[in-house]
């Protein structure tokens, strides 16, 4: 063989080798990318589980702060006469018996005053009904001071009332979502 022959021969062993070792690579970065996108989707899915378990129990709380809500407005309703409490926008409303509906400061002014007069009418019953069974002063001293069941129930109402609200529900729903988005990312980078 001469020189330039196996020359020749020695350059297409050498293509022959390159082309296969392309071929090689290129399996193998098929390969990795397979097990990349296999690894980014269970990521994804991962994070998926976390934020769908924090959402449920975030609406789940919601639900049950709307529940709270209707519930304390109506047992203030029970006990404040002369009107309808209602709510509107995370806030209490107010509809005089026979007025129109009051919202904001003239809302919160109008509640307050009916508690008043409902705290004062439980007052006066309570105090009447502590003398004739007291013994002695102290103790219808004593019962008088514990009734305010108006200025409570109103208390209870505006409280709940703003954790329904829109904001309210949003960061009742949010808080729960970022923690399973947490537990997720951090149970992915533990199994990394």
């Amino acid at each position: 063989m001469s020189l330039i022959a196996q020359g020749l021969f020695q350059r297409k062993s050498a293509n022959f080798g390159f082309g296969k070792a392309l071929e090689l690579e290129d399996k193998e970065n098929q390969q990795q990318a397979a097990l990349d996108a296999q690894k980014a989707a269970g990521d994804g899915q991962m994070i998926s589980t976390g934020v769908g378990i924090g959402g449920s129990f975030g609406v789940n709380s919601a639900l049950e702060n709307a529940k709270t809500t209707k519930d304390a407005v109506k047992s203030a309703n029970t006990l404040i006469k002369g009107g309808e409490i209602g709510t509107k926008g995370g806030s209490l409303t107010y509809t005089p018996t026979g007025g129109e509906l009051l919202q904001g400061a003239e809302a919160k002014a109008a509640i307050d005053s009916a508690a008043i007069t409902a705290d004062v009418g439980q007052t006066v019953k309570g105090g009447v009904e502590a003398a004739k069974m007291a013994k002695d002063a102290k103790s219808a001293v004593e019962t008088v001071e514990t009734v305010s069941a108006g200025a409570d129930a109103v208390l209870a109402a505006e409280t709940a009332a703003a954790s329904s609200s829109t904001l309210g529900t949003l960061s009742t729903i949010a808080a729960p979502v970022a923690i399973g988005l947490g537990v997720a990312f951090l149970l992915n980078k533990l199994f990394d």
